[in-house]
């Protein structure tokens, strides 16, 4: 008799009662060295990125001759010059540093700060050819011109690449939270951002110098040489104001300078990618200086995790309801300036583009006015004035849009010479107040304590008809169940928003605790005015400080 061999088994657990080896130790995973990194400091990896590849596309505008010193000049776009090609591939190159320095591709002993470091090196180049440039176009507009074959004048490819280089080579918020290295970190990009508002500064005395000596002052009348001049020093003002205040620390002027230079190069992107003339496509150092180009340097600078971490230290809460009051007046001074400019403008020529001057006066009022009510609102019952302020800044939006399309498509009178995207740029200050208001989540839960209960949307059925259910009356704002022990949970209770009025008032019998008092954005009106009136130098000083007075 004979057996059929066995079959093959298909694997080793095949064999019952036979040797099964143990199964290897489950591989346990380390969080990615990725992961520590904040959402922010992706967005300004990418905003780097993308700034830098649409400058390629951007005109350069300092144009050389086709056949060396004769023949005719062109306009050359940045990816058609070989120097500004190559320093952009190395400075979007550079943003991959952070990647591979978390990977450990770049080896174990590139820390934070020496990451920082060398992403900063990196981009350095690009800095020193936009200088370089800028020389050039400084002796561009003489004869030195004819021998080089220079044409002057930098155009918005400057702007859109320095930003994009700015981007990438400022600190990141890892990097400045890092514990060995982020202080030295931090204290390096405030040098860096001094010393690029000093060469700015620089950069405006002269061009504003040398604009004044190019004037044709024979040729124009008076009202037109005051009116360039007047226009030429609030543009310098406008840009050195925020360089002030970020020296005094202000926590709000880098959000507001920052969230305005954005705008400015959306603004020229769409300029010089759309064809829709918004300015600032050319400008040069003989034409007054390089005010865009300065925008857009805040844009990137002023935004920086390094510089925001150096000025002075206030409660989330209170520095975005600060910045939103702050950037309201920014609002409502420019605009009510570019509106007596329209009103000089109609009384000195009257006949020169009427319905253009009238656009501008209309829509600036409408800006100014809505900026006020706005931050009368806010600062008189910030409890519930969210709404409200924000369908303001739609408003003056709108006014903003408006100036911004008829300037874009109306002939220029000579008393107001203004670029379109001056009114694009202060589109960011409605941005920035609905970006306070909205986005930051200590704001959120602010407002969120004060929302009134949802309206009843449910029926009740009753004696054979429906009727709609009684509101019911909104519940008070939660309290911590635990009394304060000590006299620093009472002060901390006087400055929490979440504190309800009625303990407030109850804490005004203790003068200890006004200043804490004074410091929480939710006081009602009339304790405000009080504290006011205790003439306190403390009291005064913190109600001040965020513009409650």
């Amino acid at each position: 008799m004979t057996y059929p061999a066995p079959e093959q088994p298909s694997s080793a657990a095949a064999y019952q009662g036979q040797y099964v080896p143990y199964p290897a130790a489950p591989v346990t995973r380390g969080p990615s060295p990725l992961s520590s990194i904040p959402v922010s400091d992706w967005v300004r990896d990418a905003a780097a990125v993308a700034l830098l590849l649409v400058s390629l596309a951007l005109p350069w505008s300092l144009s050389f001759s086709t056949d060396g010193l004769l023949g005719d000049s062109f306009t050359s776009t940045a990816a058609t010059r070989v120097d500004v090609l190559l320093i952009t591939i190395l400075s979007v190159l550079s943003v991959a540093v952070t990647v591979l320095a978390r990977a450990g591709a770049l080896g174990t002993g590139l820390t934070p700060g020496r990451t920082a470091a060398l992403r900063a090196a990196l981009n350095a180049p690009y800095a020193i050819l936009v200088v370089v440039y800028m020389v050039l176009d400084a002796v561009g507009a003489g004869e030195v011109a004819e021998y080089l074959g220079v044409g002057s004048g930098l155009g918005a490819a400057v702007t859109v690449g320095l930003a994009g280089a700015l981007f990438a080579a400022t600190p990141r918020l890892h990097e400045i939270r890092d514990p060995l290295s982020g202080g030295r970190l931090a204290r390096g990009g405030v040098v860096g951002t001094f010393a690029v508002l000093a060469v700015m500064a620089l950069t405006m005395l002269v061009g504003f110098i040398l604009l004044l000596l190019a004037m044709p002052w024979q040729a124009i009348s008076g009202w037109d040489a005051a009116a360039a001049i007047v226009v030429l020093m609030l543009q310098d003002v406008a840009l050195a104001l925020p360089a002030v205040l970020v020296l005094r620390r202000s926590p709000t002027a880098p959000r507001i300078a920052g969230s305005v230079g954005i705008a400015v190069v959306a603004g020229i992107m769409i300029s010089a990618l759309t064809g829709f003339e918004l300015g600032g496509t050319f400008s040069s150092l003989h034409g007054g200086g390089y005010i865009l180009v300065w925008f857009g340097v805040y844009a990137a600078l002023l935004t920086s995790p390094a510089l925001l971490a150096s000025m002075s230290a206030l409660p989330p809460l209170n520095t975005w309801f600060l910045t939103a009051r702050r950037a309201l007046v920014t609002l409502t001074t420019v605009s009510t300036i570019l509106a007596v400019f329209a009103v000089i403008a109609l009384v000195t020529d009257p006949s020169s583009a009427i319905g253009f001057s009238v656009g501008i006066l209309l829509s600036q009022v409408l800006a100014a006015g809505v900026a006020l009510v706005a931050r009368i609102q806010l600062v008189g019952a910030p409890q519930t004035s969210r709404t409200i302020v924000l369908s303001l800044m739609a408003g003056a939006a709108v006014g903003e849009i408006v100036a911004l399309i008829l300037s874009a498509t109306s002939p220029r009178y000579s008393g107001l010479a203004l670029e379109p995207v001056l009114y694009l740029a202060l589109l960011g200050l409605p941005a920035v107040v609905t970006y306070a208001l909205v986005a930051p989540r200590e704001v959120r839960e602010y407002f969120g304590t004060f929302a009134p209960p949802a309206a009843p949307t449910a029926y009740q059925y009753d004696a054979d008809q429906y009727r709609v259910a009684a509101p019911t009356a909104p519940a008070p704002p939660a309290t911590d169940a635990a009394a304060p022990a000590s006299s620093a949970d009472y002060a901390a209770r006087a400055a929490d928003p979440l504190t309800p009025a009625e303990e407030l008032y109850q804490y005004t019998s203790d003068p200890s605790l006004w200043p804490s008092l004074a410091a929480n954005p939710a006081l009602y009106p009339e304790l405000v005015t009080w504290l006011a009136s205790t003439g306190d130098p403390h009291v005064l000083a913190v109600l001040r400080s965020r513009g409650a007075i």
